[in-house]
């Protein structure tokens, strides 16, 4: 794949590439009537086979790709380029056999992404032969899913001849098999007392097996330390980043494999920005039409929801004293901590706080320094404020206008 900058392609990206080829098998050509379950995924959970009808070179590329690859064309003429820039759209990912712009063959964005940061963790293919040794043990933290890990594994990752599973009881004993073991999840995320006691066996019992032995734990979630002591570290999934983005954007919102790269990592926040980037706020961006504008709506969703930094004032921890507001609104800046964390749920949250009492005794200090130890805004207002402002109508007016720069200062 030619490079429009002069950074170096990430080493995992090879990886990412051939996975995402194999993917590419396992999926229709786009708007053909497959059935599909709520993931974007076929039905089948085998493969039995079936390739999507469109013609690719032996390595999954274009023709007029290829061409481009090898200088023996340009894609466009400059002016044409930049008239294309003009109304929008973007001269790279246009494929110039078919003017479209948008992949043939569509994988859903999640599993792409996935196949993407499992390709960034692991590395190379080197590294996949190790993960696969007899008797390796990995333990791979944040996978909310494990059925939708094995089945891209067993599509993207694994050789041919291999599964992923539970156990070797089923089928030919004799067919490499990757030993996967994972807690069951609640609804909520949650790992109940008989769940986690039967994960701990089942880890106990993949052990046993010769081969290699895959440990997914959910989002937030710890193996018991008496369990834990005796198998290797945890890894985690790396961050969205700037070059998993990149990788991403090739294969969703191009028909070549390629992007205006330049214009779209300019376009883009830095990494430590985008690794803030929610899953949902992901998939909105997604929705845009061409890479450009996804890396613009990014930004923009991040502007949004950025934290104003604390402004000087009270300081909740330098406050002494149990009164019952202090506690409270302690309590209070906790909860919403642990909810920016991930750690709980907005419904089990305390959300809204009554102080009363005479003037001077500290209800908008306190509301100060409760914004400040959460770093956010403190948006303030009163009644005197919006009666000043005239008659009924005024005092409405200004009251909509006080909740208005209430939510365009969100969080607050």
């Amino acid at each position: 794949m030619p490079e429009q900058t002069s950074l170096p392609p990430p080493i995992w990206l090879p990886l990412a590439e051939s996975a995402i080829a194999r993917l590419r098998r396992h999926e229709p050509l786009r708007g053909t009537d497959k059935d599909k379950d709520a993931n974007g995924d076929r039905d089948t959970d085998e493969d039995d086979g079936e390739r999507p009808p469109y013609q690719l070179t032996p390595r999954g590329r274009l023709l007029t790709e290829m061409l481009v690859t090898s200088g023996a064309i340009d894609r466009h003429h400059p002016d044409d380029r930049a008239a294309l820039r003009e109304s929008g759209a973007d001269p790279e990912a246009i494929d110039l056999t078919s003017g479209a712009h948008r992949p043939g063959v569509w994988v859903h964005p999640h599993r792409l992404l996935l196949a993407i940061r499992i390709a960034a963790l692991i590395g190379t293919q080197g590294a996949l032969a190790r993960w696969l040794a007899p008797g390796a043990v990995t333990i791979l933290a944040g996978i909310d899913d494990a059925g939708a890990l094995k089945k891209l594994l067993r599509q993207a990752f694994l050789p041919e001849t291999w599964r992923a599973s539970r156990y070797q009881d089923d089928g030919d004993p004799t067919k490499p098999t990757l030993f996967v073991a994972a807690p069951e999840v609640q609804g909520s995320g949650h790992v109940t007392t008989p769940a986690e006691a039967r994960f701990t066996a089942a880890i106990g019992r993949v052990l046993e097996e010769a081969g290699p032995v895959l440990i997914t734990l959910p989002s937030g979630y710890r193996i018991p330390n008496k369990v834990a002591e005796l198998l290797p570290p945890v890894q985690e999934l790396p961050d969205l980043d700037t070059d998993i983005l990149i990788t991403l954007l090739r294969h969703t919102h191009s028909a070549t494999g390629r992007i205006d790269e330049v214009t779209v990592r300019a376009a883009l926040p830095d990494d430590a920005a985008l690794a803030t980037l929610t899953p949902g706020a992901l998939q909105i961006a997604l929705r845009a039409e061409t890479a450009h504008t996804v890396a613009e709506r990014i930004a923009q969703l991040l502007r949004n929801s950025a934290p104003t930094a604390p402004r000087s004032g009270p300081d909740l921890d330098a406050m002494t004293g149990t009164s019952k507001a202090l506690t409270t609104a302690r309590r209070m800046v906790s909860d919403l901590q642990g909810w920016q964390r991930g750690e709980v749920a907005w419904s089990e949250l305390s959300r809204s706080l009554l102080l009363y009492g005479p003037p001077g005794t500290g209800k908008t200090w306190l509301a100060r320094a409760m914004a400040n130890a959460a770093g956010i805004s403190c948006v303030q207002a009163s009644y005197g404020e919006w009666q000043a402002a005239g008659h009924l109508g005024d005092l409405l007016r200004e009251m909509r206008r006080s909740f208005e720069h209430a939510r365009e200062t969100a969080p607050c």
